[in-house]
């Protein structure tokens, strides 16, 4: 055959067990020549080639020879990815583990609610690989310092000493609440450094379902604790009256998908087959996490498509919240996937599952729609109830409001977004505004250091990282926020030179004109939405640190 002639291709056909295994094909000098999600279908020349194979943290190798016309297929089960969920063809789970959680989630140990529509399950457990049903003497509760809480921090249920406990053998500790649908708080106590806590969303009709694992913390090397970052949170749920209570199921291969997507979503990769973007897209799910964890990495994937035409000097569209960079979104979604799909359907399939203004993930995305959080009117939703005074917690004219963070770090993102324009998204003095500077960890679940009892008026304590880096912006101008020297602040030909509004705002600020008393210089918009995306806090907690900054240097001008 001569050189000049084409080489005749064979066809490699690549199957995983499940759709969200990522699939690679390499050449014998280990470059890149074809992926997939599930299944890889290609046609390749002769050679050595490495099929690899990866789900979650962990990856399985097959080294292929083509040759010959005939094709060729590779299948790989199952990979045993690590998780704190116990599922079926998982890594780091005993059976007796398994078969206790599958029990456990049955059970109801402690009642909030005697009439209550949800259940919260939640399942500790230390794993360390040995067999060995020894004694319990010397071994930490899983369940240990962790503790449930309704929205208001109000402790509810002290998970050591309420459900069940297994100290034999690896360890665990399980227990199911009913609860009225809501929003709650999961709260681990250490024994050094603040607490930490992430919301818990109970749904009318479902169970959510939060696995633990016990860890050596890093701070506290010789505790041990749950770890809340790492939290494997799951959702069942009952299929009407007389079906009996929804409970785990580890066999569950809907599970399994949604733990793949968490993992995904966590380690920035799309994972999800486009067969399983489809069903979301056309609002065939009916997994809410994966459908949340689903649209994350959709919008995951636009931002890394938008990044890399950024780069190569491409136009790209504007940050999604308008009408006209949804429509673009949208026709992205229907350039990979067809059929004339938006990203409504998602938020309205969402919405169906757990009810209209109950999830405030759900929500979240919802501002995509609308970033006022006015999509919709409330009609007393079960989860939002009225508190003491009768105020109905979480409605402001018949908008959203995120009072209580939501469950995702990446859902946080777009609400913070969205108070560039729209502060009253995050009252100042909720929760959320006041966690806004207190993250803790890492992606996929909004974990936060549990903010200090309430300070006396005044009181501000030691300036923290967002106040310097605030300040720090704030001194690269030769106009400060003394009040002192705004009065003979420059002209704005004078501060031009500067390249900053923020120096314009205050001079113009007529406050600034009368007398010497302290007054609270008004940023422009884009000052505000520049501050908040460079800060990452919304727009309350941005403006606070501004007038607490203000005060500080009008104490401490000369007069």
């Amino acid at each position: 055959m001569s050189s000049s002639e084409p080489v005749e291709r064979i066809p490699l056909l690549v199957r995983a067990a499940d759709d969200a295994t990522e699939l690679f094909v390499l050449d014998g000098k280990l470059n890149l020549v074809a992926r997939g999600l599930g299944r890889l279908e290609g046609r390749f020349e002769p050679g050595i080639y490495k099929v690899k194979a990866r789900s979650g943290y962990v990856t399985e190798e097959r080294r292929v020879v083509l040759t010959g016309p005939q094709p060729w297929a590779v299948s790989f089960g199952p990979l045993e990815f690590a998780s704190p969920a116990l599922l079926v063809s998982t890594a780091q789970t005993h059976e007796y583990q398994m078969a206790a959680a599958e029990r456990e989630s049955g059970q109801v140990h402690e009642s909030l609610a005697k009439e209550g529509d949800s259940l919260i399950f939640i399942f500790a457990r230390r794993w360390t690989g040995s067999p060995s049903q020894e004694l319990s003497a010397g071994k930490v509760n899983p369940a240990e310092g962790l503790s449930f809480h309704y929205a208001s921090g109000r402790r509810a249920v002290d998970l050591r000493s309420v459900g069940n406990v297994d100290l034999t053998g690896d360890p665990w500790a399980a227990c199911t609440i009913r609860v009225n649908s809501g929003l709650y708080r999961l709260r681990l106590t250490r024994h050094e450094g603040p607490a930490l806590e992430q919301t818990v969303v109970a749904c009318p009709g479902w169970q959510t379902q939060v696995f633990l694992q016990q860890y050596p913390h890093p701070s506290e090397s010789d505790q041990l604790y749950a770890d809340l970052t790492s939290a494997s949170i799951l959702m069942a749920r009952s299929h009407g009256p007389g079906s009996g209570q929804p409970v785990f199921h580890a066999r569950d291969p809907a599970m399994r998908l949604a733990e793949q997507a968490r993992l995904g979503l966590a380690n920035g990769r799309q994972v999800l087959a486009d067969s399983v973007v489809r069903e979301i897209l056309d609002g065939k799910f009916d997994n809410p996490l994966l459908g949340l964890f689903g649209a994350h990495l959709l919008l995951q994937k636009w931002e890394a498509d938008q990044q890399a035409k950024r780069s190569a000097g491409g136009p790209v569209a504007d940050r999604l919240g308008g009408e006209q960079s949804r429509t673009v979104f949208d026709e992205y979604l229907d350039g990979l996937y067809g059929g004339g799909v938006t990203f409504q359907t998602i938020v309205e399939n969402l919405r169906r599952l757990l009810g209209h203004g109950t999830h405030p993930d759900v929500e979240a995305l919802a501002l995509l729609l609308d970033p006022s959080g006015g999509g919709y009117r409330f009609q007393a939703p079960p989860t939002l109830r009225r508190n003491r005074r009768g105020k109905l917690v979480g409605a402001h004219g018949g908008r959203y409001r995120f009072e209580i963070p939501p469950m995702l770090r990446r859902s946080w993102a777009l609400v913070v977004a969205a108070t560039a324009e729209h502060p009253e998204l995050v009252p100042e003095g909720s929760l959320a505004s006041q966690i806004a500077e207190r993250l803790w960890g890492e992606e996929p679940w909004l974990v936060w250091m549990k903010p200090p009892v309430k300070v006396e008026l005044g009181d501000e304590g030691e300036p923290d990282e967002f106040e310097i880096a605030l300040r720090h912006q704030m001194e690269r101008f030769p106009a400060s926020l003394h009040y002192s020297s705004l009065r003979d602040a420059p002209t704005r030909s004078e501060s031009q030179h500067v390249g900053s509004e923020v120096v314009d705002a205050l001079a113009a600020h007529p406050a600034l004109e009368v007398g010497p008393a302290p007054a609270h210089p008004a940023l422009s918009p884009e000052a505000i939405a520049g501050l908040v995306r460079t800060l990452g806090l919304p727009r309350t907690s941005v403006e606070r640190l501004v007038r607490k900054i203000s005060d500080s240097d009008f104490q401490h001008s000369p007069r």
